[in-house]
């Protein structure tokens, strides 16, 4: 039972405290009521229940502080739009204090990567949080700062360094228009927006007009003299002879009356007069004359040559298959021996050897 009861009291205590942090959670024009965003401090402020006396820590530095003990928080609207570092004005302490600081944009968008957790130097009186609104994208309108350990911390005052705004003639986004100007109007003056007027375009050089040239009129012949009149070139006609062939037989007439054809007759197209193996077409195609044997005459001087080297091989092959063999020759030794008498001089006997060699068939 008394798990219970502690664990129910831890779960109450949570979902008190998540409900309070939510109540801290900027959110658009809450504040409206806030003084002219023209000053560096806070305008107004809300805080949980472990800070005491937070409107001392709005406005410029007095003297007066609220007092933030462990696990408390305050949320400032800092009026104005925040463009630099965040400046917090304290009571000094013997020891050091850790701190969380957490920037928003107008609408409560958190700047994510500003958030920081800091150490406040013991005997300090001020501590400088870095922001810079050109390289994280926008601007702050909330600022809101957590104790994280450490005694007490007795805040006095919260100051942007720079802001929009900040005098009559700042012009952050340098778009030729005041920061307040641009409020008064319902434009951004964080964005450049409103164009500065670019130098006059300088003056267009003059060039004078191309002078035209004239065109030289053409002078007419005098009174009495024709035109001339251009004499047409005649134009190459090619003329194509073309034989005459009253039978159709392939040759011209004129060629069969010349070698003894008849023009008339298609049947002496196919006819050998001369018997040379060729027709008479053949021989009229070929430039040959119809009535002389070339053809039988070139055909015979390949012929003959070719003839007689078959005739000589025939007759040596004929030669080798029926010449009657040679006789085998038989060699005969006869053999003589004389007997020589001695002599006083030679001792030995001397033998003589002939040898015949007789052929027979």
């Amino acid at each position: 039972m008394i798990r219970t009861s502690l664990r129910r009291s831890t779960m109450a205590v949570a979902a008190t405290g998540a409900a309070m942090l939510m109540a801290l959670a900027p959110i658009p024009g809450r504040y409206a009521g806030a003084a002219a965003p023209y000053d560096p401090y806070a305008d107004f402020v809300q805080a949980s229940e472990f800070v005491t006396s937070p409107l001392n820590a709005t406005g410029a530095p007095d003297g007066n502080v609220a007092d933030v003990r462990p696990g408390g928080t305050i949320l400032f609207d800092m009026g104005a739009m925040g463009t630099g570092p965040l400046r917090a004005v304290y009571t000094a302490k013997d020891a050091s204090q850790k701190i969380e600081v957490r920037f928003y944009t107008e609408s409560s968008g958190e700047i994510a990567k500003r958030t920081a957790t800091v150490d406040l130097p013991p005997k300090s009186t001020d501590h400088i949080f870095d922001f810079n609104y050109r390289a994280d994208g926008s601007a702050y309108r909330f600022v809101r700062l957590t104790w994280k350990s450490g005694p007490v911390f007795s805040l006095d005052a919260v100051e942007a360094t720079a802001y929009v705004g900040s005098t009559a003639s700042m012009d952050t986004d340098g778009d030729g228009m005041t920061d307040r100007s641009e409020i008064e109007l319902g434009s951004d003056p964080l964005m450049a927006d409103q164009v500065m007027p670019a130098s006059p375009p300088p003056e267009p050089i003059l060039v004078p007009n191309p002078v035209p040239v004239p065109v030289p009129t053409p002078v007419p012949y005098p009174v009495g003299v024709p035109t001339p009149v251009p004499t047409p070139v005649p134009t190459p006609v090619t003329t194509m002879v073309v034989s005459a062939d009253a039978d159709a037989d392939g040759m011209p007439d004129d060629w069969e009356t010349a070698h003894g054809l008849n023009p008339a007759d298609a049947t002496d197209a196919t006819r050998d007069d001369d018997g040379d193996g060729a027709t008479n077409r053949q021989e009229y195609m070929n430039g040959t004359d119809p009535q002389v044997r070339e053809m039988v005459a070139g055909v015979a001087a390949y012929a003959l040559p070719l003839i007689a080297i078959v005739g000589v091989a025939l007759i040596g092959l004929l030669y080798l298959l029926f010449r009657k063999p040679p006789a085998v020759q038989q060699t005969t030794t006869e053999t003589t021996v004389r007997k020589t008498p001695p002599t006083t001089s030679t001792t030995s006997s001397e033998t003589t050897t002939e040898t015949t060699i007789k052929h027979e068939e």
